[in-house]
């Protein structure tokens, strides 16, 4: 049977498996393709092994606020409790609608398999091959089973950081979609730029620093003297973190 096909049973199982039950039931599902590496392979194994996982207040407040507000708060809480206890007995629940979602998701990239393989085998570091079926996980199973590298002590470490060293004036203007942004001060970071930006353009674009890689020695960036195309169109705040880094003898268009 190939890979494929064996997704396709998983995807199929998924679909039968609501109510309480037994996380050995999930794992059953991946046994053939335990010690397979390759693409597929991997992500069943991840998918099976996540779904008997679960993560309470996997959310980020920052970015989805309204999943954490105060009317949704008992509802995580008592969902949080229920889901320790089962699993404390090997036991996990999903609900009829969840675990029709699972299954269709997983069918859809079952469905472009030769594809998704082809970008796996094109990265070049087990760093990236890593993230992407973690990604491909968390889009099949959700935040209640997987939990994302990005959510990790130093992340909320930064936020705080910047509440404590970059922010002045809280809510002094407001962006499309009535989005209040506060006043940040960055020279505390090195970087010459006041401006006014929502907590998330600070964390990603200057402090965590997406545009950025640095791995196994290889780095990919803006540096002195370079030209960068921001063609983004939004807020600004990439253009001036770019603006910085290429200097006086760079360009940013």
């Amino acid at each position: 049977m190939s890979t494929t096909d064996i997704g396709a049973n998983v995807a199929s199982a998924l679909a039968g498996l609501h109510g309480v039950c037994f996380q050995s039931d999930l794992v059953a599902m991946f046994d053939s393709t335990r010690h397979d590496e390759s693409f597929m392979p991997r992500l069943l194994q991840q998918v099976t092994t996540d779904a008997r996982r679960s993560h309470k207040n996997n959310i980020d407040e920052y970015r989805f606020p309204q999943l954490v507000s105060q009317a949704n708060r008992g509802k995580r809480s008592i969902e949080n409790a229920a889901a320790l206890l089962l699993d404390a007995v090997g036991l996990t629940y999903v609900r009829r609608s969840q675990s029709r979602e699972r299954a269709d998701r997983l069918g859809e990239i079952v469905a472009q398999a030769n594809q998704f393989d082809r970008l796996y085998r094109l990265l070049q570091d087990e760093g990236s091959r890593r993230w992407l079926i973690a990604l491909l996980a968390y889009r099949v199973l959700g935040n209640r089973h997987v939990k994302l590298p990005r959510n990790s002590p130093e992340y909320g470490a930064a936020i705080r950081m910047i509440r404590r060293d970059l922010l002045r004036w809280s809510r002094v203007a407001t962006a499309p979609g009535s989005v209040p942004l506060d006043h940040y001060d960055l020279r505390r970071l090195g970087v010459p730029v006041q401006l006014h930006a929502h907590l998330l353009n600070i964390l990603n674009t200057f402090v965590l620093q997406q545009y950025r890689l640095s791995r196994e020695g290889v780095v990919i960036g803006v540096f002195p003297g370079d030209v960068v195309i921001a063609a983004g169109a939004c807020w600004g705040d990439t253009a001036l973190y770019f603006a910085d880094l290429v200097g006086a003898a760079g360009t940013v268009i």
